[in-house]
């Protein structure tokens, strides 16, 4: 597999081989970027079942050709049901286990996946490719099956203690052996045939068959018969949402990014705004480099703490977190000689009336339109139970609101009451796709990456190597990476930064070494065409014609 192409015609690069083969067929037939997004977005509902969906939830941004751009937001919502304490038990503690907010049916959010794809495709696709056209390359790949690959099988063992549990999980993906159950032999078929039946009722009735149709009912049959909350009138009233993208400037780009309910559009904009305050930047991956970044990550993560909610149901300040005398005061003391604890950083603006298994893929096309899209169903296997009349694997989205103030997430983060459980509310995300566009209107690059909160630093990295250092594309994403974010005080770094440890050390860090994100990204301009990456991390490939 390739984790990097070159062509004139368009490509793209998704976390899996099979969905990047099924978009790079849509460009073919004259399909625009949005057309292969939905395809690539249902195939890799099967062929990538830890994260790909149509049982979750995300961001599209699109950037037309003409410069035109939209955001479209397909983010989970709260069943109607909600509450705000349903999530701890009788002495006020969070609920652990099934029942909780990680497992089970009742941590399952409204999905709005296919909501999402179809409005996409109603609006901006190029209208030369119909909506089964799109679609049935994900019936067939769940109906004819995909050989099992190894990097599923990997995936698949690190979450067996939670999906073993799951009867269809057992059906579908695993074998009893005499040591338990394990993924089915590199190689097996594996065939989804109750998505087959789902994805093609979608194909030929739409999104309506989903939030309305035979697929409605019986998926919120099983969620209800299994404690879950979710109703068919909550599907019936989930909407795809057009909103508007966060637009900052960094070295003479525009960074088109994702606003509410995302945090990392505005994390991202403070974070290149402040380190383009601190202009020259040391060397990269020098120990001071490392420091300035890591004390803009924290100061931008304590924002997303403080601040930062559904805008359609509590007000959050964006203008006043991107305002740059704001950003100057959070610069202020960024490369100062120690790290300065998450106790002193300086007060918050006061401010008035205001996964880590996601998957990421970006796709351009001939003529410069460009898609970034980045969904979830947020924990790996979202709530480690599929649908079994459906075949869907549900989601753990309800994880990503503040289940109590005070208390982490399944990501270590912490949240304020901004973020609390509400009927018909979406949670806050860190989910980030982005893209850079020079003063000549072409695209200097399109990124994004799964992660949890990882991602806004991950896409961070990404556009400082291409944009501040000069770096190609594949150069960009190759590159290491490190993170931070606020609370706990850990310094996460890569394996290839193992060196500068001691130097951090006596700068005041904690630090601890993990891989960091899966980036899949490209570039465009008039006269080279395009150029697509796929992260060496993974197991993705890039395509291009």
């Amino acid at each position: 597999m390739s984790t990097t192409a070159v062509g004139y015609l368009g490509g793209v690069a998704s976390p899996e081989s099979l969905a990047s083969q099924v978009g790079i067929s849509v460009l073919k037939l004259g399909g625009n970027a949005v057309d292969a997004a939905v395809a690539i977005g249902f195939a890799l509902a099967v062929t990538f079942p830890s994260a790909g969906n149509i049982g979750g939830g995300g961001f599209l941004l699109y950037r037309h050709p003409s410069g035109h751009n939209v955001a479209i937001d397909f983010r989970e919502m709260a069943p109607g049901l909600s509450t705000s304490n349903m999530y701890l038990d009788g002495n006020g503690n969070v609920l652990l286990g099934d029942g909780g907010s990680v497992d089970g049916y009742r941590a399952c959010g409204v999905p709005g996946s296919v909501a999402g794809f179809e409005e996409a495709w109603r609006r901006y696709g190029s209208g030369r490719i119909s909506w089964g056209q799109l679609v049935d390359p994900a019936v067939q790949l769940a109906s004819s099956g995909f050989p099992m690959p190894n990097s599923l099988r990997k995936s698949l063992s690190l979450s067996a203690e939670r999906i073993e549990r799951d009867a269809t999980f057992q059906d579908v993906f695993l074998d009893k052996t005499p040591l338990g159950w394990l993924p089915k032999k590199h190689g097996t078929t594996i065939r989804q045939p109750k998505l087959a039946e789902t994805l093609t009722r979608i194909r030929d009735r739409g999104a309506t068959d989903f939030y309305a149709g035979v697929t409605a009912r019986l998926l919120a049959s099983d969620i209800q018969q299994n404690g879950g909350v979710l109703s068919t009138t909550d599907l019936a009233a989930y909407r795809a949402i057009r909103r508007k993208p966060l637009v900052g400037r960094f070295m003479h780009h525009d960074v088109l990014t994702m606003p509410p309910p995302s945090s990392g559009g505005i994390a991202l904009l403070q974070m290149l705004g402040m380190l383009q305050a601190c202009d020259p930047l040391p060397d990269a991956y020098s120990p001071t480099y490392i420091h300035i970044v890591a004390q803009a990550m924290r100061r931008a993560f304590r924002d997303r703490s403080e601040y930062l909610g559904d805008a359609d149901f509590v007000d959050v300040p964006v203008r006043s977190l991107l305002d740059g005398s704001y950003i100057a005061k959070l610069k202020r003391g960024l490369s100062a000689g120690m790290a300065v604890r998450t106790d002193d950083l300086p007060p918050a603006r006061n401010l008035k009336d205001e996964s880590e298994q996601t998957t990421h893929f970006t796709v351009i096309d001939r003529f410069g339109g460009v898609v970034s899209t980045t969904y979830t169903l947020n924990g790996s296997y979202g709530a480690a139970v599929i649908s079994k009349s459906t075949g869907i694997i549900l989601n753990n989205e309800m994880d990503d609101f503040t289940a109590k103030v005070g208390v982490p997430n399944q990501f270590g983060l912490i949240q304020s009451a901004k973020n609390a459980i509400q009927p018909r509310k979406r949670p806050l995300s860190s989910m980030t796709p982005t893209i850079v566009v020079d003063n000549e209107g072409q695209i200097r690059i399109a990124t994004g990456s799964p992660g949890g909160p990882t991602i806004i630093n991950s896409v961070l990295h990404t556009i400082l190597q291409s944009v501040y250092f000069d770096k190609g594309v594949h150069e960009s994403v190759a590159a290491p990476r490190f993170h931070h974010q606020w609370k706990p005080e850990v310094l996460q770094l890569e394996r290839s930064l193992i060196g500068v440890r001691p130097q951090l050390a006596s700068l005041g860090y904690e630090t601890s070494l993990r891989t960091l994100g899966d980036v899949h990204a490209g570039s465009w301009n008039r006269r080279s065409g395009v150029i697509m990456s796929s992260d060496p991390r993974g197991t993705g490939e890039a395509l291009a014609e």
